[in-house]
């Protein structure tokens, strides 16, 4: 799966953790529970395959993903 193929809140999720935004700050920022900040972190690594944000900041360099 491409992270173009994300929801629209994954995308916004994704944006934020490249920003080095910590899940409490995310959930602020997008009105959500922590909870749901999680949940959507997980769903975001396995659409993504990939397991920690590390990984995911490594696959969307080597995908060429720019933040918009």
């Amino acid at each position: 799966m491409k992270p173009d193929e994300l929801t629209p809140r994954q995308r916004d999720i994704v944006s934020a953790l490249r920003k080095g935004y910590s899940n409490e700050q995310i959930a602020r920022n997008l009105g959500l529970r922590l909870q749901s900040v999680k949940n959507q972190l997980s769903i975001i690594y396995s659409k993504l395959g990939v397991r920690s944000r590390l990984e995911l900041g490594m696959y969307l360099n080597q995908s060429g993903e720019n933040e918009h």
